[in-house]
């Protein structure tokens, strides 16, 4: 049976994301490729396909990983094309899907040794794919079409796989593309196949144990978007804590497509000056958060006070001028260094996006 904790949590998550959705929104127009970025599942926006929009839904599950060092739960990811007209599933799909961690980018073929690349084929349209995570090399189990090679599901639309994918927190670079739709035979050119690329992330949990002033203090950090770099850093003088990810500012990508970044730190309300405090300061790349972009939840949990970070696409935007002006900046000074002087400027836009946390009375004493 579930506590009545964790579901009161999930439904108040739940409500301050659909609140941090909830802003003025940009029209996005797409045509043979689509995009998406940092959720857990997503309706992608649609290709041409004929007179047809056929749009994509992925979905990776359980959206965060709580395997132990002896237990790995499976975990799931699935796929629908289905017509955005109508909502018609379209039948007799083969999926090419290439699998890679990281943070990527929206270029196919700049992706490194993927987890995953191979064809799939789901009569029904509908595709899950099982996996039992495992160390060793990635097994697929079932048949493979013979006229396409593509690993055909069962009925229900599942395939079988075993071996080191998704067992990691973190964000995945899904590029599928579709090869036929309607009839097994009814194949797409290479060059006319309908193109998307999904960037969703598994959440990574990290528990740390923490002593001050002679007292012990566990607390919990969940990135949602992607695994943080190195460790969870705590300055007990200022009572600051802070960590950083992975993060690509290319301002086209981030344009390009939704994109949203979720962080959620857990005090214990025990710790006085930092869990039992219900205003704190958020930092993120220097930046503060406010309103719909910082939640404060003490009512999850009855030890512990939980602070979210919910960072939109606007604000994503605005962090990722400031990135690219200062990454501007410094290949101006160092261009003549860099290049030899013929002009050449250096494009690097892979870095990390930033973040700390205090109470608001510990930083403005």
């Amino acid at each position: 049976m579930i506590p009545n904790n964790h579901i009161f949590a999930y439904c108040f998550t739940s409500l301050i994301l659909f609140v941090a959705f909830i802003s003025p929104s940009a029209q996005y127009y797409f045509y043979q490729k689509a995009y998406a970025d940092g959720l857990t599942q997503e309706n992608l926006p649609p290709a041409t396909v004929g007179n047809r929009q056929a749009s994509l839904f992925v979905k990776v599950s359980p959206p965060i990983l709580v395997s132990t060092s002896t237990t790995k739960q499976d975990t799931f990811m699935q796929l629908r094309l289905f017509d955005a007209n109508n909502n018609q599933t379209i039948q007799h799909v083969t999926y090419e899907i290439t699998v890679a961690r990281g943070i990527g980018t929206t270029t196919p073929s700049a992706i490194v040794k993927p987890i995953l690349r191979d064809f799939f084929h789901a009569h029904n349209g509908l595709l899950t794919l099982k996996i039992q995570p495992a160390s060793g090399p990635l097994t697929i189990y079932g048949e493979q079409d013979p006229f396409q090679n593509a690993w055909v599901a069962d009925p229900g639309g599942t395939i079988n796989i075993r071996g080191p994918f998704l067992t990691e927190g973190g964000l995945y670079h899904i590029h599928v593309e579709i090869f036929s739709i309607d009839n097994d035979r009814n194949i797409f050119l290479p060059e006319n196949a309908p193109k998307f690329d999904s960037y969703l992330s598994v959440g990574d949990v990290y528990n740390n144990k923490w002593v001050y002033q002679n007292h012990n203090y566990n607390t919990t950090l969940i990135s949602y978007y992607d695994k943080i770099t190195g460790n969870l850093n705590f300055d007990p003088t200022n009572k600051i804590f802070s960590w950083s990810m992975p993060f690509n500012w290319n301002l086209t990508r981030i344009k390009q497509q939704p994109i949203f970044v979720h962080e959620e730190m857990r005090l214990p309300k025990s710790w006085k000056g930092l869990g039992d405090n219900t205003q704190f300061k958020a930092l993120v790349n220097g930046q503060p958060l406010s309103g719909r972009s910082l939640a404060i939840d003490p009512f999850s949990f009855p030890d512990a006070m939980v602070v979210h970070y919910l960072i939109n696409k606007n604000d994503v935007l605005r962090l990722a001028q400031q990135v690219n002006a200062a990454t501007a900046s410094n290949n101006n000074n160092n261009t003549s260094n860099v290049s030899g002087g013929n002009g050449a400027k250096i494009n690097n836009t892979t870095g990390l996006m930033k973040f700390s946390l205090s109470s608001l009375s510990s930083a403005t004493n």
